[in-house]
Formats: C-alpha cells, sequence, structure tokens
C-alpha cells in the first residue's frame, strides 16, 4: 500500500508541475491525496494498483509525442487492465483516445490518425496480455479466465454489484444534514459531507468543464488529465460508492488545485462568477482535509487490542474481535492437527493466514451470487475430496438479513433469500457438517450475534 501511494504522489508530483501555478498548492494536493487514499482502506487494493497504471501514462504521454511514449502507455494500461477490468479496459479507451488526438494538440488544423503511434500503442497493449494468455494456455486455464473477466461479469456478477450511484452516502448525507438542521453540528459531521459532496458530485462538474475547455483550447497536459481522471471516474460504474471512487481521484485532486488560482484571479478582478465556485471548492477541499484529520483519531486508525499468532501480533479494533479471534486459534488447536486444512467461508479468506491454516479448495473467498453453478459445483467437489475435518463460516450472508445492519443499507437491492437459495455449498456443508461451536458478540441490547460458526464433519 505504502509502495503505491509513493508511486502515486510521485506521478501527481511530475504532472502537477506542469499545471499547478503556485508551489504551495501542490503540498496541499498531495495531503488531499494521502487521505481519501488512507481513509477507506487501510490495507492493500488491486483498485490502487490499476488505477496507478493508468496514471503512470500521463506522463508519459506530456512530456514526449514520440513513439516510444505510445508503446510505454500501451503497456502500462495493459498492466492496468491485468489488474482490474473496469478501470484498466476504461482507461485504456482514454489512452487510445489520447494518441488519437495528439496531432490536434501539436497544431495541426484537423485530428488526423497517427497510424505509427497507434498500431505501437496497441503493440504495448497486446504484449503483456499475449504473456498471460500463453501462460493461462500451458496452466489449462484459458476458458475460466474468459468467463471469469468477461461473461461472467455481465451476468450473475453484474446484477449483485451494480446499484444506485452514491445511493448509501446519500444517505448518510441526508442524516448528516438533518443533525446540523437541529444545531448538532461537529467536526466529524462537517468532514463527511465535505468528503462525500466532493468525492461523489465534484467530478461530475469539473471533468467535464476541463474536457471541453482544455480541447478548444489546445491545452494537452490539461486535456490528458482530465481525459484520463474522467474515465477513471467511469470505470466505477458497476460500484459507484464512495469506497471505489474515491482511488479514482487523483487527477480531480490535480484539477482542482489548477483550478483555484484562476478563480482567485476572477475574483480579484471583481468578477461575481468566480466567488461561489471558488469558495465551494475551496470548501470542499478543506472539510476532505478535516475529515482526514478526524480519522486519525478513530478507533479504525489506532486498533489496539493485540491477538498473538505463530504468524506474528494481529491489531484488532475492538476488544470482542480480538476475543473471538483468540476463541478461534484456541479452539482449532484443540481440535485439528497442524497439518489439518480448514475451509473458511464466505468472506474471510485473511483467517488463513491468521490460523495456519491451508485452504483445501482453490477459492479465497465465496459469495454465492459471484460464482458461476460451475464453480460452485467444482467448489463443493473439492470439499467433498478434501474433507476438512473443521469449517469456519463468517456472518457476512447473515448481514444481508439485518434491516438496521450496514451491509443492508449499502445493498438495499440485494434480495437476502436469493443469495441463500443460490447457496448450494452452504447447503452441502449443512449436510455434511453439524455445529460444533460459536462465537458470540451482543451489539444492541438483548441481541447477539455469531461472527462464527465452527462446523464438525459428521462423517469424519
Amino acid at each position: 500500500m505504502v509502495l503505491v501511494l509513493l508511486g502515486i504522489l510521485i506521478t501527481i508530483s511530475l504532472i502537477g508541475k506542469r499545471i499547478v501555478k503556485y508551489s504551495l498548492l501542490l503540498p496541499l494536493g498531495l495531503l488531499i491525496v494521502i487521505f481519501l487514499e488512507t481513509i477507506p482502506f487501510i490495507d492493500y487494493s488491486t483498485h490502487r494498483l490499476a488505477v496507478f497504471f493508468s496514471i503512470l501514462t500521463l506522463p508519459v504521454l506530456i512530456n514526449s509525442h514520440g513513439l516510444s511514449s505510445a508503446t510505454l502507455a500501451g503497456l502500462f494500461s495493459s498492466f492496468s487492465f491485468l489488474m482490474n477490468q473496469n478501470i484498466g479496459g476504461i482507461a485504456t479507451l482514454g489512452t487510445a483516445i489520447l494518441i488519437f488526438t495528439r496531432p490536434w494538440f501539436a497544431g495541426r488544423k484537423h485530428i488526423r490518425v497517427d497510424a505509427g503511434s497507434l498500431s505501437l500503442f496497441l503493440l504495448g497493449w497486446f504484449l503483456p496480455v499475449i504473456l498471460l494468455l500463453f501462460y493461462l494456455s500451458w496452466k489449462g486455464a484459458i476458458g475460466a479466465f474468459f468467463y471469469d473477466t468477461f461473461l461472467w461479469p455481465f451476468s450473475g456478477y453484474r446484477g449483485f454489484n451494480i446499484y444506485p450511484y452514491f445511493s448509501f452516502e446519500i444517505g448518510i448525507l441526508r442524516n448528516d444534514l438533518e443533525l446540523i438542521n437541529r444545531g448538532a453540528i461537529s467536526p466529524s459531521v462537517l468532514g463527511q459531507i465535505g468528503l462525500y459532496t466532493a468525492t461523489g458530485f465534484l467530478p461530475l462538474i469539473i471533468y467535464p468543464l476541463c474536457l471541453v475547455s482544455s480541447f478548444i483550447r489546445r491545452e494537452w497536459t490539461l486535456w490528458a488529465v482530465s481525459l484520463i481522471g474522467f474515465c477513471l471516474f467511469l470505470s466505477s460504474w458497476t460500484r459507484p460508492d464512495f469506497f471505489h471512487i474515491v482511488h479514482t481521484l487523483p487527477p480531480l485532486i490535480l484539477l482542482s488545485t489548477f483550478l483555484l488560482p484562476s478563480l482567485w484571479q476572477g475574483i480579484k478582478r471583481k468578477n461575481r462568477l468566480s466567488f461561489l465556485p471558488f469558495s465551494l471548492l475551496s470548501a470542499l477541499l478543506l472539510l476532505i482535509i478535516l475529515d482526514g484529520l478526524m480519522f486519525f483519531s478513530t478507533p479504525q486508525a489506532n486498533p489496539s487490542h493485540p491477538v498473538r499468532t505463530e504468524r506474528g501480533t494481529v491489531f484488532t479494533i475492538i476488544q470482542e474481535e480480538a476475543s473471538e479471534l483468540e476463541g478461534l486459534l484456541t479452539y482449532l488447536a484443540a481440535n485439528t492437527k497442524k497439518e489439518d486444512p480448514v475451509f473458511i467461508y464466505h468472506w474471510s479468506p485473511a483467517l488463513y493466514f491468521l490460523l495456519g491454516k491451508d485452504n483445501p479448495t482453490s477459492f479465497d473467498s465465496y459469495i454465492p451470487l459471484y460464482y458461476s453453478p460451475e464453480q460452485l459445483a467444482l467448489l463443493e467437489a473439492q470439499l467433498e475430496k478434501s474433507r476438512p475435518p473443521l469449517i469456519i463460516k463468517d456472518s457476512y450472508i447473515a448481514g444481508f438479513f439485518d434491516q438496521e445492519g450496514m451491509r443492508h443499507s449499502a445493498f438495499p437491492f440485494i434480495d437476502p433469500a436469493k443469495i441463500t437459495s443460490v447457496d448450494t455449498v452452504d447447503t452441502y456443508i449443512q449436510r455434511n457438517y453439524r455445529i460444533a461451536a460459536r462465537t458470540q458478540r451482543k451489539y444492541k441490547v438483548g441481541v447477539t450475534t455469531s461472527p462464527y460458526i465452527i462446523l464438525m464433519r459428521k462423517n469424519p
């Protein structure tokens, strides 16, 4: 996470020197990028890596108009695509448009295709893909790759992932505004309003504005940043929420810091039209910084409950989580041999590492709607062949049934009954395993949940 974030910051700095007029604004923009990248996940995300490779195309194309830059841009776009097909695919389209429109920004009267640059861009893009296809063919996995990458996302997986734009965040904003209306103003509420407003709605204003103005004025650097940034923003079309959009916003921060001096100059010239957008943009950027500073005082940023394992010490956010992990460690140590595999589902693959147990299947996690019937049958067959003595079931699916829980709020369109109706692997496990133990956690008065259920095979 640190290395990728550092790479993004260096790349943004190189581009920012070309478009940000005042030197003090660039560190401000970098600080905002750090907060945006740190707030949602204190862990590693392949989305970050895909965005990083897409952004790497910018300094290459901005600083050079030669054939080698087109090849490098193709390579970086391809790496982005291999990390995440949504992000890399749409960013590849944007990079191809940049290659196509370069002659216009070089002073040509008409846009004319540069066949040499376009060919080398495609060569650079296809080279890593062809190497991967050779490898998958050698491993006998090429059919599964095409199915998982292109076919399944537009059928079952697509139905699970697509939901209304910023639906969960709009609900939070509505609640925060009600608090302010009642006079319950707090820094955390203000920071959250600024964060969600800026990340959710500023791109819809700034990107189109910069795209049109930079194209008309033939400002190549601004056009490149605007186009790739807009493509990255659009790449979250299957998951348009804060967690997935926030990684794509470094170009937007650059454009915001570029616009501030222009708006300020308008205010100095007594242009009344500049006052409102300058005030709004400045306020939103400052509120993002406020939210980032507030985050560092939260339990998520300061996990303080240690769990000591053979793999090292893990620090958890709350004491209950630490107790549950310690209970799992103790139970497995007493009821399994060290070499015994354990299957964990639906959405807790990190437990394999923490417990020091091997996964007897080829599936690191398992949500029924994410997989095809053929994959579910394969998972069931692998469980039948390996017959792990213990299976751990987490509470991921159960969270969809809690009408007041966060998971139901984030996925209000998901019918929990549909998830369970296609959960054939769970049906297999319930048929062949019995409940041996549960962990308990109170989260409301008089109400307990079981974050983990440990199941033991009926006929070992």
